[in-house]
């Protein structure tokens, strides 16, 4: 006879908790009703917006902040919208499984920052106008905006996928964990900090361009014209810059740099397998 120890019993009872939980966090489905419907839903100052549950998103700029649902008629309350002290939060209550319409459009005025959970989308296809933004992307989600700010911050992470424009004086882009970004990017100051196995490829210009870089991680810049630039590489990492004036160097591991322009080269630290291209 197989005495179940207390350990055992204390596992068991984890594992039914755990599959119990699961269970109850898959979405009930849905069909759309192919009647398509408007609804306006106004909504107090909005500041900043997370989306969860596959939510897809348009983002617009707005005289009011309002959030309109152009859908199924009986697809709008599938929508769950909570604001809470200017936090706005949208996510789904039910799976879609067949849709006629279903848009999300959210009009607003001054937004601070964006967080995007669990497969999310947000996109628009004009500039959307702010002071500062904050943007951050997990679980991957993605990111395809034109914004123009005085300063935007970029953090990618968990295999997220970010394709923008963006203009404001300062840009700051921070990507790890297998997360991708490509677009744009138009600057005074630009920030690179790229660690597990990320990429970048940006194009426009930048007068000082600072670059952290580790991890396997590429950096493609040679379409991003730059007056300054200063690199720290390590690891097995990839980096091309294209750079006008002065450009200042930290290199090791066997990371590789492919230096386009007529740059004067400050090299201040060059070790182990690393190599420099000049093109």
């Amino acid at each position: 006879m197989k005495i179940i120890t207390t350990t055992q019993q204390i596992i068991i009872v984890l594992i039914f908790m755990l599959t119990s939980f699961t269970q109850a966090q898959k979405l009930q489905k849905i069909k759309g009703s192919k009647v398509v419907t408007l609804t306006e839903i106004a909504l107090d100052s909005v500041t900043s917006i997370e989306l969860y549950k596959n939510i897809d998103l348009v983002l617009k700029n707005g005289e009011t902040d309002k959030l309109t649902i152009y859908a199924d008629d009986n697809l709008h309350d599938v929508v769950d919208v909570d604001l809470n002290g200017g936090k706005l939060s949208l996510s789904l209550l039910k799976r879609i499984t067949r849709k006629k319409k279903f848009e999300l459009t959210l009009y607003v005025r001054n937004l601070s920052l964006i967080i995007l959970d669990d497969d999310s989308t947000i996109i628009n296809n004009d500039f959307y106008k702010t002071e500062n933004l904050n943007i951050v992307l997990n679980n991957n989600s993605e990111f395809e905006c034109f914004i123009e700010a005085e300063s935007i911050v970029l953090e990618s992470n968990d295999s997220s996928d970010a394709n923008f424009t963006f203009k404001a004086e300062n840009i700051e882009y921070t990507l790890q964990d297998r997360s991708d970004a490509k677009g744009t990017s138009n600057a005074e100051v630009t920030k690179i900090t790229l660690d597990g196995r990320t990429s970048i490829d940006l194009n426009g210009k930048s007068d000082e361009t600072i670059i952290d870089i580790k991890d396997s991680s590429r950096a493609k810049l040679t379409n991003l014209l730059s007056k300054l630039t200063e690199i720290v590489a390590k690891d097995k990492t990839s980096i091309y810059t294209n750079t006008t004036e002065d450009l200042t160097i930290k290199v090791k591991g066997s990371s590789k740099i492919y230096i386009y322009g007529k740059a004067e080269i400050d090299l201040i630290e060059f070790k182990n397998k690393a190599i420099l291209y000049k093109k």
